[in-house]
């Protein structure tokens, strides 16, 4: 049996509370409280309304499709979730999250490591020129059927990316987009630490690194409690270091071989790039948001 959206509930507005009177002015409870809950301008309140949704169950879940269509990606996103987790509104939730004009995203992009000459030249950065162009070539907007609101395109969470023609050209690549900051470095920190447990002769050859000698390198051993020997007087400083890593890479310490990397190489094996979305889209979810 439903619920009876009137009874005042914990999330209710009542005379003497903490949250915002509605902005009519009256104080009002049950359904009418949250709705003039999700109309508050401020974003938190917006927030609060979303997440006690579910309480006023029909009428609940249609205040959390119209918060859809919020103005604030957090709401969106959030009303979305909470829809996602009850399966309800599925044909409202079936394209994915609105993304307006001005909406920031974050894409981690596998740093590049190509081979030139004698080196490898590490590229853990991109730039607005190549994001461009990559949007005219990699179709990083995908057209769609328009809705009816303007939302003729998709961008979608990728797990993950094979390689293209570009992992060979020297240009970094992006691998999986997310809209919380926090989650994108997650996975860049995951993606850089996977790709130093197999880097192998790249790691000795890539360009314009810190040079070390044999004393400073047995130095930072010492200092960190690793036992490796120069066995061989005649082993260079450039091979000395190289079998460090290797060690480290072997021994399974993480943190200690992602320290190591810290102290060798300036750059990282893969990065977060943030985003500013220049048209309306969907951003479908393949993975947690």
């Amino acid at each position: 049996m439903l619920k009876n959206s009137e009874e005042p509930r914990e999330f209710d507005a009542v005379k003497g509370g903490q949250l915002p009177p509605p902005l009519n002015g009256a104080v009002l409870g049950g359904i009418e409280g949250l709705r003039q809950y999700l109309a508050s301008l401020d974003e938190q309140v917006r927030l609060d309304a979303v997440a006690n949704a579910s309480e006023y169950d029909d009428e609940g879940i249609d205040i959390l499709v119209k918060a859809l269509k919020d103005t604030s990606l957090q709401v969106r996103v959030n009303a979305y979730k909470v829809l996602k987790e009850l399966n309800k509104a599925e044909s409202e939730i079936a394209k994915g999250i609105r993304l307006n004009v001005g909406d920031n995203i974050y894409c981690v992009y596998r740093s590049s490591l190509s081979y030139g000459d004698d080196f490898y030249y590490l590229e853990d950065s991109t730039h607005q020129d190549y994001i461009t162009y990559q949007d005219e070539e990699e179709c990083f907007y995908k057209p769609q059927l328009d809705d009816g609101d303007g939302y003729a395109h998709y961008i979608t969470a990728l797990k993950e990316k094979k390689k293209s023609y570009w992992d060979y050209g020297g240009l970094p690549e992006w691998t999986s987009l997310h809209i919380f900051k926090g989650r994108a470095k997650e996975a860049a920190k995951n993606l850089h630490i996977q790709r130093l447990l197999e880097i192998d002769d790249e790691y000795g050859m890539i360009y314009n690194q810190p040079f070390y000698n044999k004393d400073q390198l047995s130095q930072w051993c010492n200092n960190n409690g690793l036992c490796i020997v120069n066995l061989d007087e005649d082993e260079y400083d450039n091979e000395f270091q190289i079998r460090i890593f290797k060690f480290l890479q072997q021994s399974g310490d993480i943190n200690l071989l992602e320290k190591f990397w810290k102290f060798t190489v300036k750059g990282r094996l893969a990065f977060v790039y943030k985003r500013k979305i220049n048209r309306k889209c969907y951003f479908r979810v393949m993975d947690n948001i």
